[in-house]
C-alpha cells in the first residue's frame, strides 16, 4: 500500500504537486515491500532489512528509505538509500 500521506507531506515541503500527481497516476506499478522480503537474481540475494517506520517522525522522508542487503557469495553490501540518522539507529 502506497503511503499517500507521506507523498502529500513531500509535496507540501518540497514540491509543487508534480510528485503526488505522478504517484497517483502510476500507483498500480508500485508495491510496498516488507521487512524480510527476499529477491534472488542468479548469485545475488537482495533482502529488505528496513522500511518506513511510523514511530520516526524526524526527517520523515529520508527515514522512510528502504534498507537493502545485497549478498553475492561471501560479499555483503548494505544500501541505505537516503536513510537519516534516526532511522540508522534501528
Amino acid at each position: 500500500m502506497l503511503d499517500l500521506e507521506l507523498v502529500e507531506r513531500y509535496d507540501i515541503w518540497y514540491g509543487d504537486g508534480r510528485y503526488h500527481r505522478f504517484i497517483e497516476d502510476n500507483r498500480n506499478i508500485y508495491t510496498e515491500r516488507l521487512i524480510g522480503d527476499c529477491f534472488v537474481f542468479g548469485d545475488l540475494i537482495l533482502e529488505i532489512l528496513a522500511v518506513k517506520n511510523p514511530e520516526i517522525t524526524t526527517n520523515l522522508l529520508n527515514n522512510s528509505s528502504v534498507v537493502i542487503r545485497v549478498q553475492a557469495n561471501d560479499v555483503s553490501v548494505l544500501f541505505l538509500g537516503d536513510l537519516g540518522r534516526e532511522g540508522g539507529r534501528n
